[in-house]
């Protein structure tokens, strides 16, 4: 039994005033490698200060080995309010998108979002 696709959105709010710094910290994201199909970086159109990080991976584990092994300070810069004011993890079976999201998908085709990228 192979194992299925999964998706994964963090939807980040930046601290008032913290937006670049925010940036430059998700632009030292580590490349995911082989297991993500897809790895995008960018801020969201609708919603200022507002950053999305979304993956589409192989599995489940891919996606949490990845995330079990990005570095404790950048989680610490993250959520001791620093830099994050408020962030949202998400994940889906499958390589479906929430409605809530549907905005973010022809911005990954389009240039200067490669399928690792960081936008904005």
């Amino acid at each position: 039994m192979s194992a299925s696709p999964c998706t994964s959105l963090l939807l980040i709010h930046a601290r008032t005033g913290r937006s670049a710094a925010l940036r430059a910290c998700l632009r030292g994201l580590p490349y995911p490698g082989q297991t993500c199909l897809t790895f995008t970086v960018m801020p969201s159109p609708e919603e200022e200060n507002c950053w999305l990080v979304y993956g589409q991976w192989q599995s489940q584990s891919d996606m949490d080995s990845y995330f079990n092994t990005l570095p404790a300070e950048l989680w610490m810069r993250l959520v001791n309010g620093s830099l994050a004011a408020h962030m949202e993890f998400m994940t889906f079976e499958g390589n479906e998108l929430p409605n809530a999201y549907r905005w973010a998908t022809p911005r990954f085709s389009s240039p200067g979002c490669a399928s690792y990228a960081c936008c904005g």
